[in-house]
């Protein structure tokens, strides 16, 4: 057996065992082999847990099976902090790669030793109208950095490979991906390859949906840490509006209509109705429109 070079983390909160067996199967596909999945199933029914382990045999799949939820980013420091490869891969439960995806990525950093996150293009799965769309994240890094500026998004956490000398902040429950980048980003360069080599469903029980507000609140401490060059461990300070969160009840069912709509006047209306409906997203757009 190749000793492993890479740790994939995949944390989940009780998936359904289809959507699990998707992503595992895609890894088991990779035509690189030396690596190691750390599948964390965190706060997940006990039923799930024995179907897992009756399903695989391979001894580069490690369960690990918590019935207390600690959370994505607690799960993701401890997997990081753990794990002995010089590289560390991302995916989610229900996301699929492509068989060459580890392989170019690998290829990618022992040609570009400045490098510390590389990600892929993504295509992004609609389910109820069975529509792919592809990402367009820019690929080298004086381009990502000027959108990190801006407020654009530059991976897709589930695309994204970095070199073991960074780790996620308990800090932030919410946005851990971006804050990682964010202070990757001093430590060396980043990355895109141009290649399409994952393919992500639009979840619409997933945290861009139901938790929005404080996702939202994270996003902006992010770049407020940016700002103020903050890079330590602490608690995150208290979340303001948190009185309005009962408005994006309502905004929530036009903000997934705005994610799966692909006619662009049709997508702009359902965004206009949102941020009425809901004024902090209007204001973080604004944000990233000035910026």
């Amino acid at each position: 057996m190749n000793k492993p070079e890479v740790t994939i983390v995949m944390s989940c909160l009780n998936p359904t065992f289809e959507s699990v067996a998707a992503s595992v199967r895609s890894v088991l596909d990779q035509n690189f082999p030396a690596w190691t999945l750390e599948l964390v199933l965190d706060g997940s029914t006990k039923r799930l847990h024995e179907d897992i382990m009756s399903s695989y045999s391979d001894r580069r799949i490690k369960v690990r099976y918590y019935a207390d939820n600690m959370g994505l980013t607690s799960r993701l420091v401890n997997a990081v902090a753990d794990a002995k490869t010089p590289y560390i891969a991302r995916i989610d439960a229900g996301d699929i790669w492509h068989g060459e995806k580890l392989q170019k990525q690998i290829e990618f950093f022992r040609c570009n030793p400045l490098v510390i996150v590389v990600g892929t293009q993504v295509s992004y799965f609609t389910a109820p109208k069975k529509i792919y769309t592809e990402s367009s994240f820019s690929t080298d890094d004086s381009s990502i950095r000027l959108r990190m500026t801006r407020r654009l998004g530059i991976f897709e956490h589930s695309s994204i490979m970095f070199r073991n000398k960074i780790n996620y902040r308990n800090r932030f429950k919410y946005a851990q991906d971006l804050d990682l980048y964010i202070r990757a980003s001093k430590l060396g360069k980043l990355a895109c390859l141009e290649n399409v080599l994952v393919t992500c469903k639009h979840n619409e029980n997933g945290i861009t949906i139901n938790k929005k507000p404080e996702q939202l609140f994270f996003i902006n401490l992010c770049y407020k840490d940016l700002e103020l060059g903050f890079t330590k461990d602490l608690a995150a300070p208290d979340r303001p509006l948190r009185s309005l969160d009962w408005m994006w009840k309502y905004a929530q069912k036009y903000f997934i209509k705005y994610m799966n709509e692909t006619h662009s006047f049709k997508k702009l209306a359902y965004l206009c109705i949102t941020v009425t409906l809901y004024p902090p997203l209007g204001l973080f757009y604004l944000k990233r429109i000035s910026s």
